[in-house]
Protein backbone atom coordinates (compact mmCIF):
# COMPACT_ATOMS: atom_id res chain seq x y z
CA UNK A 1 0.00 0.00 0.00
CA UNK A 2 1.21 3.53 -0.84
CA UNK A 3 1.86 6.19 1.71
CA UNK A 4 -0.06 9.51 1.28
CA UNK A 5 2.99 11.43 0.00
CA UNK A 6 3.66 8.87 -2.71
CA UNK A 7 -0.02 8.74 -3.67
CA UNK A 8 -0.14 12.54 -3.90
CA UNK A 9 2.99 12.60 -6.08
CA UNK A 10 1.51 9.96 -8.42
CA UNK A 11 -1.76 11.89 -8.72
CA UNK A 12 0.10 15.17 -9.39
CA UNK A 13 2.34 13.57 -12.04
CA UNK A 14 -0.66 12.02 -13.77
CA UNK A 15 -2.57 15.32 -13.64
CA UNK A 16 0.46 17.17 -15.03
CA UNK A 17 0.69 14.72 -17.97
CA UNK A 18 -3.05 15.12 -18.62
CA UNK A 19 -2.84 18.92 -18.51
CA UNK A 20 0.14 18.85 -20.89
CA UNK A 21 -1.80 16.74 -23.41
CA UNK A 22 -4.85 19.01 -23.06
CA UNK A 23 -2.73 22.15 -23.58
CA UNK A 24 -1.04 20.61 -26.64
CA UNK A 25 -4.42 19.59 -28.08
CA UNK A 26 -5.84 23.07 -27.54
CA UNK A 27 -2.78 24.70 -29.11
CA UNK A 28 -3.10 22.42 -32.15
CA UNK A 29 -6.81 23.34 -32.52
CA UNK A 30 -6.05 27.07 -32.23
CA UNK A 31 -3.25 26.80 -34.80
CA UNK A 32 -5.53 24.89 -37.19
CA UNK A 33 -8.22 27.55 -36.76
CA UNK A 34 -5.69 30.38 -37.33
CA UNK A 35 -4.33 28.62 -40.42
CA UNK A 36 -7.82 28.12 -41.82
CA UNK A 37 -8.66 31.81 -41.32
CA UNK A 38 -5.35 32.96 -42.83
CA UNK A 39 -5.83 30.62 -45.81
CA UNK A 40 -9.31 32.01 -46.39
CA UNK A 41 -8.00 35.59 -46.23
CA UNK A 42 -5.24 34.74 -48.74
CA UNK A 43 -7.76 33.09 -51.07
CA UNK A 44 -9.99 36.17 -50.94
CA UNK A 45 -7.00 38.47 -51.51
CA UNK A 46 -5.87 36.39 -54.48
CA UNK A 47 -9.35 36.35 -56.06
CA UNK A 48 -9.62 40.13 -55.63
CA UNK A 49 -6.19 40.61 -57.21
CA UNK A 50 -7.12 38.43 -60.19
CA UNK A 51 -10.50 40.18 -60.56
CA UNK A 52 -8.72 43.56 -60.59
CA UNK A 53 -6.32 42.25 -63.24
CA UNK A 54 -9.21 41.05 -65.43
CA UNK A 55 -10.96 44.42 -65.03
CA UNK A 56 -7.77 46.25 -66.07
CA UNK A 57 -7.32 43.87 -68.99
CA UNK A 58 -10.91 44.53 -70.13
CA UNK A 59 -10.34 48.28 -69.76
CA UNK A 60 -7.12 48.09 -71.81
CA UNK A 61 -8.93 46.07 -74.52
CA UNK A 62 -11.71 48.65 -74.63
CA UNK A 63 -9.18 51.48 -74.96
CA UNK A 64 -7.42 49.59 -77.78
CA UNK A 65 -10.74 48.96 -79.55
CA UNK A 66 -11.58 52.69 -79.30
CA UNK A 67 -8.16 53.60 -80.71
CA UNK A 68 -8.69 51.20 -83.64
CA UNK A 69 -12.14 52.67 -84.25
CA UNK A 70 -10.71 56.22 -84.18
CA UNK A 71 -7.93 55.29 -86.60
CA UNK A 72 -10.39 53.65 -89.02
CA UNK A 73 -12.69 56.68 -88.82
CA UNK A 74 -9.81 59.15 -89.35
CA UNK A 75 -8.53 57.14 -92.31
CA UNK A 76 -12.03 56.95 -93.84
CA UNK A 77 -12.47 60.71 -93.44
CA UNK A 78 -8.99 61.49 -94.80
CA UNK A 79 -9.57 59.28 -97.85
CA UNK A 80 -13.00 60.83 -98.47
CA UNK A 81 -11.57 64.33 -98.16
CA UNK A 82 -8.70 63.44 -100.53
CA UNK A 83 -11.11 62.01 -103.14
CA UNK A 84 -13.37 65.06 -102.99
CA UNK A 85 -10.42 67.46 -103.13
CA UNK A 86 -8.84 65.55 -106.03
CA UNK A 87 -12.16 65.43 -107.89
CA UNK A 88 -12.76 69.16 -107.40
CA UNK A 89 -9.22 69.91 -108.55
CA UNK A 90 -9.62 67.62 -111.52
CA UNK A 91 -6.76 65.40 -110.38
CA UNK A 92 -7.07 61.70 -111.13
CA UNK A 93 -4.94 58.69 -111.68
CA UNK A 94 -1.79 57.50 -110.04
CA UNK A 95 -1.14 60.47 -107.72
CA UNK A 96 -4.59 60.20 -106.12
CA UNK A 97 -4.17 56.44 -105.68
CA UNK A 98 -0.74 56.97 -104.07
CA UNK A 99 -2.29 59.41 -101.62
CA UNK A 100 -5.08 56.95 -100.75
CA UNK A 101 -2.50 54.12 -100.42
CA UNK A 102 -0.45 56.32 -98.07
CA UNK A 103 -3.51 56.79 -95.83
CA UNK A 104 -4.02 53.02 -95.78
CA UNK A 105 -0.33 52.44 -95.01
CA UNK A 106 -0.52 54.86 -92.08
CA UNK A 107 -3.68 53.11 -90.87
CA UNK A 108 -1.99 49.69 -91.10
CA UNK A 109 1.07 50.94 -89.18
CA UNK A 110 -1.11 52.37 -86.41
CA UNK A 111 -3.16 49.16 -86.25
CA UNK A 112 0.02 47.08 -86.11
CA UNK A 113 1.38 49.24 -83.27
CA UNK A 114 -1.85 48.79 -81.31
CA UNK A 115 -1.81 45.04 -81.98
CA UNK A 116 1.81 44.77 -80.82
CA UNK A 117 1.05 46.81 -77.73
CA UNK A 118 -1.89 44.52 -76.94
CA UNK A 119 0.24 41.39 -77.49
CA UNK A 120 2.97 42.66 -75.18
CA UNK A 121 0.34 43.65 -72.63
CA UNK A 122 -1.14 40.13 -72.78
CA UNK A 123 2.29 38.55 -72.27
CA UNK A 124 2.93 40.92 -69.37
CA UNK A 125 -0.47 40.10 -67.86
CA UNK A 126 0.20 36.37 -68.24
CA UNK A 127 3.57 36.71 -66.49
CA UNK A 128 2.02 38.80 -63.71
CA UNK A 129 -0.74 36.19 -63.32
CA UNK A 130 1.81 33.38 -63.06
CA UNK A 131 3.79 35.40 -60.53
CA UNK A 132 0.63 36.07 -58.50
CA UNK A 133 -0.33 32.38 -58.58
CA UNK A 134 3.16 31.35 -57.49
CA UNK A 135 3.20 34.02 -54.76
CA UNK A 136 -0.20 32.96 -53.45
CA UNK A 137 0.81 29.28 -53.46
CA UNK A 138 3.96 30.16 -51.49
CA UNK A 139 1.92 32.25 -49.04
CA UNK A 140 -0.50 29.36 -48.51
CA UNK A 141 2.43 26.97 -47.99
CA UNK A 142 3.86 29.33 -45.36
CA UNK A 143 0.49 29.61 -43.66
CA UNK A 144 -0.24 25.90 -43.66
CA UNK A 145 2.86 24.57 -41.96
CA UNK A 146 2.39 21.19 -40.26
CA UNK A 147 0.61 21.48 -36.94
CA UNK A 148 2.39 19.89 -34.02
CA UNK A 149 0.08 17.28 -32.59
CA UNK A 150 -0.15 16.29 -28.90
CA UNK A 151 2.85 14.21 -27.82
CA UNK A 152 1.15 11.28 -26.12
CA UNK A 153 4.35 9.22 -26.09
CA UNK A 154 6.34 12.09 -24.58
CA UNK A 155 3.69 12.60 -21.90
CA UNK A 156 3.68 8.86 -21.17
CA UNK A 157 7.49 8.83 -20.95
CA UNK A 158 7.45 11.83 -18.59
CA UNK A 159 4.81 10.11 -16.48
CA UNK A 160 6.87 6.91 -16.45
CA UNK A 161 9.97 8.91 -15.48
CA UNK A 162 8.05 10.57 -12.67
CA UNK A 163 6.72 7.20 -11.51
CA UNK A 164 10.26 5.81 -11.49
CA UNK A 165 11.47 8.81 -9.48
CA UNK A 166 8.60 8.38 -7.03
CA UNK A 167 9.33 4.64 -6.75
CA UNK A 168 13.04 5.32 -6.23
CA UNK A 169 12.22 7.92 -3.57
CA UNK A 170 9.88 5.48 -1.83
CA UNK A 171 12.46 2.71 -1.90
CA UNK A 172 15.15 5.09 -0.62
CA UNK A 173 12.90 6.13 2.29
CA UNK A 174 12.18 2.47 3.08
CA UNK A 175 15.88 1.68 3.00
CA UNK A 176 16.67 4.68 5.23
CA UNK A 177 13.89 3.62 7.64
CA UNK A 178 15.24 0.08 7.72
CA UNK A 179 18.80 1.35 8.32
CA UNK A 180 17.56 3.61 11.10
CA UNK A 181 15.74 0.71 12.78
CA UNK A 182 18.80 -1.47 12.42
CA UNK A 183 21.02 1.24 13.90
CA UNK A 184 18.58 1.79 16.80
CA UNK A 185 18.42 -1.95 17.42
CA UNK A 186 22.24 -2.22 17.50
CA UNK A 187 22.48 0.75 19.82
CA UNK A 188 19.84 -0.77 22.11
CA UNK A 189 21.71 -4.09 22.00
CA UNK A 190 24.87 -2.24 23.04
CA UNK A 191 22.95 -0.71 25.93
CA UNK A 192 22.74 2.78 24.54
CA UNK A 193 19.35 4.30 25.05
CA UNK A 194 18.57 7.10 22.61
CA UNK A 195 15.40 8.14 24.45
CA UNK A 196 17.10 8.60 27.75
Amino acid sequence: MCDPVTATMVVMSTAQAGMSIKAQTEAAKQQASAQSAASERESIRFRQEMTARRAKEAQDNKIAANEVQNIVEKTRKAKATARVSASEAGVTGQSVQQLLDDFERQEAQAMFAISEQQSMGQVNTMLQDQNAIFGSANKLAQINQPIEQPDYLGAAMNLAGSAMSIYKGTQTRKLEDAQLKLTNAKLTEMGIDLDG
